[in-house]
This record gives C-alpha cells, sequence and structure tokens, in this order.
C-alpha cells in the first residue's frame, strides 16, 4: 500500500497535470503518518539521551513546535 500511494502523487500546476516521480505529496495525510513512523525510530534514542541529561528535544510540525 506505501509504494502505491507513494508511487501514483499527481498534481496540478499552471493548468496541467503532474506525476510525482520521487517521495510523498507534502501535507497528504498518509505522508505526515509515514514521517512520523519514520521520526519515531530515529527520536527514541536522542529523547532517552536528553532526558537523563536534562535537556529539551523538539521538532517544527505543521507550523507547531512540540516539545518531546
Amino acid at each position: 500500500m506505501t509504494l502505491t500511494v507513494l508511487n501514483t502523487n499527481c498534481f496540478a500546476y499552471k493548468d496541467k497535470y503532474y506525476k510525482q516521480i520521487h517521495g510523498g505529496a507534502m501535507g497528504s495525510a498518509f505522508t505526515q503518518v509515514l514521517a512520523n513512523i519514520y521520526m519515531l525510530e530515529w527520536e527514541e534514542d536522542l529523547i532517552q539521551h536528553q532526558a537523563k541529561h536534562g535537556e529539551i528535544y523538539g521538532r517544527f510540525v505543521r507550523g507547531n513546535k512540540f516539545p518531546i
């Protein structure tokens, strides 16, 4: 399913239609979830490290900064 969604993104620009050939559409509900899954694995170790050292981590998501 993931490959189907990523390989069939189309968009219109100046009355012409284009097929996106790499990656997912920005703002798509599916690509937001996919990005969060990807970031979760990367962030888990970082968050644990920062919690031990009293540090704060945040990332910019849809115009809001959420400290994690």
